[in-house]
Parts: structure tokens; sequence; C-alpha cells
């Protein structure tokens, strides 16, 4: 599969940042890419409401591994903020400029929702947006932990910066729920007036990306800001799930990228494998052929990972509402594949253990002997569903056979235990699946696509050779010998 930034990732903005280069010209690197990227797609407000296939491949394109802080204010920029705004321009024009200013990625928009001490429980926000008499809101931070904290908020030059605040709407002192509000932070020189913003230090491992702590002192607002009705609804918590519902379509969008991320991996790791080559000054990989390579832990994880990522947290909560007959996974499309038979009877167990157990779900047999396995049942549901999901998407057969085994491997025990398998047959069988794999290795790897993406030094021998070539070097002509210690080895 092409992506349109294969248009983009050989100029100069996306080449590899030289390491001397500043955190704050990094920064407005990250923002060039991110609105060259978003610009290319050309979204639409009908591909933001409607989950178009042009809005999941964005959050699939292999560019955003290229810099993780790009790939980060694309998906607040179209998710987030440009999500929760095309609703409401759909239905009153004033809107639609500014979406279209976003949607181009012609303006920087931000979405603020947690506080300093309001993080999980921003339903208890303390950002208000009072109504005064003449129709405008009055947006205000009461207290230090009542701040916005993360989203980026000062100025960069060239990208006028807007947010969509989330705040308490006080109408007559009476509370009317959480609402979004449409603010202005910076025109991309300063900040706006009232606004101020705290910039954060550099997380460790990342790209740096401007991330603030944003305050409000007395913002006036216009009554066009708010986004909704002034209406008090009948149930605020359900209303301020609903306000907030790009939130959730984030969670699935972002982990997408760590497809793409694996497959630059498998790219890189099955190119040193095929080329035969050493690399132990690198990464300390020892002389392989391909022949000795075991691709199973690269190749394998790339259709379950994404999946099980987010899944895993919530493993107890998912398995317990299972249990309970509360909420229903999809069922298998082949209930006599092995994969769904390992789901089914590890859930038969589970379902057995409860029906036996004193106290209930509640009590403490259930957290001693259900709990504990709750994650190895939603790691065998995400397996048998990445499997159908790589038969029906058309992943090569060789390499679905060799996922299927490498599951099989990750539990011998109930296989051998519920199956004619033996643990001498699981790896012969595993064995014959690396040799039908490995011939293909080349061909599989260039069908990925990830090539243009790579800029690893290590990717090649020739992109290696360059980079020593560029490393900082220190030489001598110094020929006096230099004392040393006597009286003992040095080690």
């Amino acid at each position: 599969m092409s992506f349109p930034s294969l248009e983009l990732v050989h100029l100069p903005l996306f080449k590899p940042i030289p390491e001397h280069t500043p955190d704050h010209e990094r920064t407005y690197i990250s923002y060039q890419r991110a609105a060259a990227v978003v610009k290319i797609y050309g979204m639409t407000a009908v591909d933001v409401l409607q989950f178009t296939p042009k809005f999941w491949n964005l959050h699939l394109d292999p560019i955003g591994t290229l810099d993780c802080a790009a790939y980060t204010l694309m998906t607040i920029q179209i998710n987030l903020a440009g999500g929760t705004l095309a609703p409401f321009a759909g239905k009153h024009p004033q809107y639609r400029k500014l979406l279209d200013q976003i949607l181009n990625f012609d303006i920087s928009a931000q979405y603020l929702l947690t506080e300093v001490g309001h993080g999980l429980d921003a339903k208890n926000m303390e950002t208000t947006a009072t109504m005064l008499p003449n129709g405008e809101f009055d947006l205000h931070t009461p207290k230090p932990s009542g701040a916005k904290i993360m989203p980026p908020a000062a100025p960069v030059k060239g990208f006028p910066r807007v947010g969509i605040i989330f705040a308490r709407l006080i109408l007559s002192g009476e509370g009317r729920g959480i609402r979004p509000f449409i603010t202005w932070l910076s025109d991309g020189e300063q900040m706006c007036n009232g606004v101020t913003a705290k910039l954060l230090p550099r997380r460790a491992a990342s790209k740096p990306l401007d991330h603030a702590i944003t305050t409000f002192t007395h913002v006036r607002l216009p009554q066009s800001a708010l986004l909704g009705s002034l209406d008090k609804p009948k149930d605020m918590r359900k209303e301020f799930l609903l306000s907030i519902w790009r939130v959730r379509v984030g969670s699935l969008a972002l982990p997408l990228q760590m497809i793409s991320a694996m497959k630059r991996g498998v790219f890189v790791a099955g190119n040193i494998a095929s080329d035969g080559t050493y690399w132990d000054q690198t990464r300390n990989l020892s002389p392989l052929s391909p022949s000795g390579l075991n691709t199973a832990p690269y190749c394998m994880h790339w259709p379950s990972s994404p999946f099980l990522t987010p899944m895993l947290k919530r493993a107890s909560r998912l398995t317990s509402e299972i249990l309970l007959n509360r909420y229903n996974m999809p069922p298998a499309k082949d209930p006599t594949s092995l994969l769904a038979k390992h789901e089914q009877g590890l859930l038969d167990e589970l379902r057995g253990m409860t029906r036996i157990i004193s106290g209930g779900h509640r009590g403490e047999d259930f957290d001693q002997l259900v709990l504990p396995r709750s994650q190895e049942f939603v790691e065998a549901m995400g397996h048998r569903i990445a499997y159908e999901a790589a038969i029906e998407a058309g992943v090569h057969s060789d390499l679905v056979a060799l996922y299927e085994i490498w599951v099989i491997l990750q539990d011998q025990g109930w296989f051998v235990q519920h199956t004619s398998l033996t643990r001498e047959r699981m790896f012969q069988i595993e064995a014959e699946r690396l040799s039908a794999v490995l011939p293909q290795l080349d061909t599989l790897l260039d069908a990925s696509g990830a090539e243009p993406y790579c800029s690893a030094p290590i990717a090649s021998q020739t992109s290696w050779d360059h980079f020593i070539d560029q490393l900082e070097t220190k030489t001598g002509s110094r020929t006096t010998n230099i004392d040393l210690p006597r009286g003992g080895a040095m080690l």
C-alpha cells in the first residue's frame, strides 16, 4: 500500500535532523512537517466525521514514524480539534472557515482538556466560563491546579494558534456542565491577551515539542465561542462524555502508528539478516546468515501488538465483564481454528472457576484465581482476532501460518493438554514455516513499503559507511610513550 507522503519523504524537510540542532529549531521543523503532511491529504469535514479511509490512512502513514512530534501535532489537529468542531460547522456556517483552516493546517489547533490537578478525573476540572450580562463569556483559571497541562500553547512563527478549551459553563451563578469553547491562544508571534503558557521541559527520549501549562486570566470570549447550547443538560456526566467523544476515537487511531513503526523495524532487521552482515559495532548483533535468523519475534508481533497494547491495560475489567455476560466480543469466524479453540478453552476454564468460587466477582477468591489469568485470556482473544483479520486482509499465507505457530508456542502446555500437538511437533512446525518464509524475505520486505521511510544508519552498508564518515573524529600524532602505572595489571 502506498501513501500520499511518498511525495514528501525525499524532500529536504523530511531528511534526518542533525544532532546538534537546538530543540526550538527541531520543534519548528515538526510543525512544518505536520502541516506538509496534512495539506497533502486534503482532509475534509466528511473525512473527519465519517471516518473515511483517508482519515485512517493519515494515522497509518509511515511518515509519522519519522517524527513523533509531528505525528502528535497531526492527530491533535485533525481528530481532536477538527473532529470536535466539525459537527458544529455543519450546522453553523460561522465555523466553516475556521474548520477549513484547521483541516488544512493553516493554523495550529490544540485540545485543552486535562488540568494539573485533574487528569483522569477531568470531569472535576476547575476552569470556568462565566456568561456575562452582555452575552460574552469570562474564561478563567481560578487556581494553579486548574491550569491546562500538556497541549502546546506558546507562539510558533507562522502558525496562529487556536484551542478547543473545556470549561465549566456558569450562567447566572448556576453550573450548566462542561462545554468546549473556541479560544485563540496566540497570533503566531505573541500570546493573546489573558493567556499564559509556561513551557515544560523536554521529556526524556522524546522528540522535542513545546508542551506547556496554560492558564487563562479573565479572557473575554464572544458568545459564538461556545460549542453547544446554553441549556442545562439532564445528565451532565453523559453530556460531558459526548463532548469529549473524539478522545475515544484517538484511543483507536493513535496505536495505528505502531504498525508503521513495526514495519520499519522489521525492514531494517530483515535487511541486516539478508545481507549476512555483522553489525556488532552498533547493536551487538552477532554474524547472522539468512538461514540463521529467527524472524518470528519481529514479523509476528506486527499484526497483534497494535490491538493488544490498548486492550491489555483493561484486561482485568474486560474479562470480568465477559464472565458476567455484560459484554460480548465478536465471535470467532472459524471456531475450529487452533487459536479460536485456545481462546474458548481459556474462557471455559475461567467460567468454570467463577461458578465454584465464593464471594462472586467481588470476592477474594475471584481476585486470587481469576484476575491473575485475565491477561492471558485477553491476549488469546487478541491473537485470534489478529489472525482472522490477517487472513481477511490477504496477508501472505506463509506469514499468517508463522504467526499461528508463534502464538501456539507462547502457551505450549495448553496445546499439549488439549490438542494432539507435542512440544517436539510444535518446534518442527516452527522450523518448517520459518524455512518457507525466509527465502521470500526480500520480497516480503519490499512489499511492506517501509524502505522510503527508513533512515536508520544500519539499514544498509552504504548508509552505515556514510554515518561513520560523518562522526566527529579525533586523531593524533603524538609519539612519546605514556608511562603506565607499575605494580599491577590494568583492567
